[in-house]
């Protein structure tokens, strides 16, 4: 299943819905402090407007929702005047926090191929905890995969497997900001990854772990050789250096339009998705997390979007 076929696929004889796709949102359109609808375009044509008989609601996850709020004139004052934008709100939250889980490819050559993967890529999983991590729940959760997932200027075996290293508490935050005032230009993320000590620390923990599953005398049917990080990673800094290297992502980015209480200066959305000093918007997504979860981000998002639901019908 996926979100469309379980939410949208159902209703899409629906009257009161409209689906267009395609589509490119400049912004939303204010008026008094109000979100009243948005402009958007589709290909080449001329922008239009859609407007809205209570609210407008942004689900462009931790990347597009803050770039609309920004386009918008929400946002940082000192960012949006330094691209053309003219400020209509202060927000200094918007494209903050931005984090996301970090994952690394320990590779192996395989002695034969491997049998056809059951599980969309990942056929196993475990949670651990890194040295120095003090919280409830494990930092770490390392994925197997029955291909090699290649990492950057490593070379890539005709047959592998990989015991990928990842962490799930990452410290680190980066931001989300325009590139200019045209909605068509992408925005510019700087994930900011491994700026904190414990990020790093943590993830060669995590390339231990594999090393020390990848070696194990369960793998021996079928381990040819480490292809990644190699034999020639023996200390570790030279773990620390792969690391720096190779570390990519989950693709879980959340964070950028943050949820808090109304003293957090860098909270962008209350308890009720409502963005703060605007009328009849709210932002319903990953950006809303104020921590990225444990686990992947698929099934939190569903939950942000069914609890939107809910306080949009009691309204």
């Amino acid at each position: 299943m996926s979100a469309w076929k379980s939410f949208v696929g159902p209703v899409l004889n629906n009257p009161d819905l409209t689906v267009t796709t395609g589509a490119l949102v400049h912004k939303v359109v204010l008026e008094n402090g109000r979100a009243v609808g948005i402009e958007f375009s589709r290909g080449d044509s001329e922008v239009q407007r859609a407007f809205a008989d209570h609210e407008v609601i942004l689900c462009g996850g931790a990347l597009g929702s803050p770039k609309t709020l920004m386009l918008s004139g929400i946002g940082p004052s000192d960012h949006l005047s330094a691209i053309g934008v003219d400020t209509v709100l202060d927000l200094p939250g918007v494209g903050e926090n931005l984090h996301d889980h970090l994952l690394l490819s320990n590779i192996y050559e395989s002695l034969e191929p491997l049998a056809a993967g059951t599980n969309n890529l990942l056929e196993a999983q475990l949670y651990a905890r890194s040295t120095g991590w003090v919280g409830a729940a494990p930092d770490l959760q390392p994925l197997f995969m029955h291909i090699p997932y290649p990492a950057d200027g490593y070379p890539v075996p005709e047959n592998g497997y990989t015991i990928a290293p990842g962490i799930v508490a990452p410290r680190s935050r980066g931001t989300l900001r325009l590139a200019s005032s045209d909605p068509s230009e992408l925005p510019l993320a700087d994930p900011n990854i491994l700026a904190d000590p414990y990020d790093l620390e943590a993830m060669v923990d995590a390339v231990e772990i594999c090393r020390e599953i990848g070696a194990s005398d369960a793998f021996a049917p079928w381990r040819k050789a480490e292809v990644v990080p190699g034999p020639s990673a023996r200390t570790r800094d030279d773990l620390r250096a792969y690391v720096r290297q190779t570390a990519g992502t989950y693709h879980h980015q959340v964070g950028t339009c943050k949820m808090g209480a109304e003293l957090d200066a860098n909270s962008v959305v209350g308890a009720d998705l409502r963005v703060r000093g605007v009328d009849g918007l709210r932002v319903a997504d990953a950006s809303v997390m104020p921590t990225v979860p444990s686990g992947n981000t698929n099934a939190p998002s569903i939950m942000v979007g069914e609890r939107a639901s809910d306080l949009i019908l009691g309204t």
